[in-house]
């Protein structure tokens, strides 16, 4: 009986702790959903050093994942990749994680480790369209036009009215010499609003 007790009470420890840590894991989520990036990585840096190392490390690759975002987006990249190939090294399925490095690697001009990531990253979401875009992007700076246009055209299938992908496209069909194209959706993505298209239609259509 005292066994039993033991034990009984041992789970419900672990139970609470769980509970609790969890709770913790949602209020950094939301910290960081609100662009309070700041004030997540103060909280996250608490987790950190307590409860996601005692014993909860089920939630340890979330919470790397989440500290290395808010990073990320203050532009802290150096730190914010160790802190995701932490969360991916906790549980190599946190796809989202492999997003965040092929950014970083992307912004630091290493375009295929940033192929390598994004691919990983678009097995767990295929549909994602940001993910697309930054896979065309890779592939355009690595010298595959074809490639990079297939995957922007899935991309537009799936987001037909985004300026933004229609001024890729058309940056891709230069690089193709299709300058018909080109200049037809670099003339959309201006029509849609994306800023950059308006000084380039000169380029794209001639005077």
């Amino acid at each position: 009986m005292k066994t039993f007790l033991t034990f009984s009470f041992s789970f419900l420890v672990l139970f609470l702790a769980a509970q609790d840590i969890r709770s913790d894991v949602d209020k950094l989520q939301s910290l960081v959903d609100n662009e309070s990036y700041i004030e997540a990585l103060g909280f996250a840096d608490k987790l950190i050093a307590n409860r996601v190392k005692e014993g909860n490390q089920a939630y340890a690759s979330i919470v790397y994942m989440l500290r290395g975002t808010a990073k990320y987006e203050l532009e802290l990249e150096t730190d914010a990749i160790v802190d995701l190939k932490m969360a991916r090294a906790f549980n190599n399925k946190n796809y989202k994680a492999y997003y965040y490095i092929a950014a970083i690697y992307y912004k630091m001009a290493r375009y295929s480790s940033s192929l390598e990531n994004i691919i990983y990253f678009l097995e767990y979401a295929p549909g994602d369209v940001e993910g697309l875009i930054l896979k065309s992007k890779c592939e355009l700076e690595m010298g595959n036009s074809f490639g990079a246009k297939m995957t922007i055209q899935k991309a537009l299938g799936l987001r037909s009215s985004d300026a933004e992908l229609y001024f890729i496209r058309a940056v891709i069909n230069a690089q193709l010499g299709e300058d018909k194209l080109a200049c037809k959706d670099i003339k959309i993505a201006d029509k849609f609003g994306f800023e950059a298209a308006k000084a380039r239609i000169e380029d794209f259509c001639g005077k």
